[in-house]
């Protein structure tokens, strides 16, 4: 009771307006997480008076109905979001009674058109089927026939939403009708299929997170490799391959391609899975050849050497004859196709397989293959040289002084001796005994004109001569 009386003080706390009306996400986020700890220590029938009190209070307690005041309007939102946050707070520890007023409160409230009221009752709805698995079963076709009944949201919160409720949901319809028909869940993945290839990005991306997300749950619980749950769900997506619009076939082979990146190995298990996907590329829908090619370019990367061979022989018949076709980049798809093959199988492997009237493409794809290789090659090397040449002197090896010293004596001593030798060969011009010496100046004029640098060089050279020689001239 002390508990209760706890929870019922936060709760008059809260409806105050601290901040619990999503103004405030951290004072929210911590407020709900106080209340729902709070919930747990509390009796389940307490829980239930003071919700039922809280709409009371609030006067949301009756059916859905049109406020033409806009502050009205605007206020009983906000309440209503509030009662929204407060329910999921204490759905995991309320009585099915209190599951019951708390669905019946989120089934109203799913009528409005405010996105923020539709986001908080998807997201409360959702824990309900977490947290209550015996309500989500006891009212399972109530619940199908509920969220199908309604349009799919354009805000992408309410729409991820809602989605988490349908994987809930659609793994306990496959579980339930294993071996019947699925309507139910047909519908719901029709709709998650669909989204595959809406216009906007972030719905694309929230259903291929929901099939990604099913697909390993189912993956996990699923005892036996060939049959159960996940091969259950991947027939359902491969059913829509037969389908009558190319809107439908093109999803289906995206959410194939999604669920053979994340397990390659069920195209063993599942022998049908990657023929009825090539079948398609017969086909004249731009947008299902798109979608095939995409998927092929999945496969081929996703897969393991050796099961690649075994599929390789009919890719290569259904993919080449695209390779003539240049509007919307077929060619080039094909291409890249191509090249990832002749990487993981070797070139060898495709030539063989390849018929006559193709042989001159595939000859030019492995050319610009190799010329690729060797250009990536080439800018490698002529990289790494550049680098080796920009290498900072602080980062180079330092040669010892002592080596240096010893390599310089070394590359002198031949200069040294070199030139020791030119002066020993060097032989003093001899002159006669008798004084007759030759005269500098006649024999100028008789040479003709020189530079005045050069003459004055020669007459003081001649005159050093004639000292010289009468210095040194025998006495008669």
């Amino acid at each position: 009771m002390a508990g209760s009386c706890v929870g019922w003080l936060v709760l008059e706390e809260a409806t105050a307006g601290l901040g619990f009306d999503g103004s405030d996400t951290k004072s929210n986020l911590g407020l709900t997480d106080t209340i729902e700890c709070l919930a747990l220590i509390t009796d389940s029938s307490a829980i239930k008076k003071i919700f039922i009190s809280s709409l009371k209070r609030l006067k949301l307690n009756g059916s859905v109905d049109k406020v033409m005041d806009d502050k009205s309007s605007t206020n009983k939102n906000a309440n209503r979001c509030l009662i929204l946050e407060l329910a999921s707070s204490i759905v995991g520890a309320g009585s099915l009674d209190l599951v019951d007023v708390i669905y019946n409160f989120i089934r109203q409230s799913l009528q409005e058109e405010d996105e923020n009221i539709q986001s908080e009752a998807y997201s409360t709805l959702y824990k309900i089927l977490e947290k209550s698995s015996g309500f989500c079963s006891s009212r399972f076709e109530e619940l199908m026939e509920l969220l199908l009944g309604l349009k799919s949201p354009a805000d992408i919160s309410s729409l991820r939403w809602r989605f988490s409720c349908f994987r809930t949901l659609l793994i306990q319809s496959i579980e339930r009708t294993s071996d019947g028909e699925n309507t139910y869940g047909f519908r719901m993945l029709n709709e998650i299929i669909v989204t595959l290839k809406d216009s906007k990005e972030e719905s694309r991306k929230v259903a291929y997170d929901i099939l990604l997300g099913m697909s390993s749950s189912l993956q996990k619980t699923s005892s036996s490799p060939d049959k159960g749950p996940y091969y259950e769900f991947i027939s359902m997506i491969m059913g829509y391959l037969s389908g009558s619009s190319p809107h439908i076939k093109s999803g289906a082979v995206s959410a194939l391609s999604l669920v053979i990146y994340n397990d390659s190995k069920i195209c063993n298990l599942m022998p049908d899975l990657v023929p009825s996907i090539l079948e398609l590329l017969h086909s004249k829908a731009i947008e299902v050849i798109k979608a095939v090619l995409g998927f092929l370019k999945v496969l081929v990367l996703s897969l393991q050497v050796r099961d690649l061979q075994n599929f390789l022989s009919d890719i290569l018949s259904v993919l080449l004859p695209w390779s003539s076709v240049s509007r919307h980049h077929f060619k080039s798809k094909v291409t890249v196709i191509l090249e990832i093959i002749m990487r993981k199988c070797g070139s060898a492997s495709v030539k063989s397989l390849v018929p006559e009237k193709y042989r001159d493409f595939v000859k030019n794809v492995l050319e610009n293959r190799q010329g690729k290789t060797s250009s990536q090659e080439a800018v490698t090397t002529k990289t790494e040289a550049e680098n080796s040449d920009t290498i900072p002197k602080s980062t180079q090896k330092r040669i010892p002084r002592s080596i240096t010293n010893t390599k310089e004596e070394h590359s002198k001593q031949p200069r040294k001796r070199k030139r020791d030798d030119k002066r020993s060969s060097y032989k003093p011009r001899k002159f006669p005994a008798g004084g007759n010496t030759v005269d500098r100046k006649k024999e100028v004029k008789h040479s003709g004109k020189r530079k005045s640098g050069n003459f004055k060089s020669e007459s003081s050279g001649g005159k050093r001569q004639k000292q010289w020689t009468k210095k040194n001239a025998p006495v008669s």
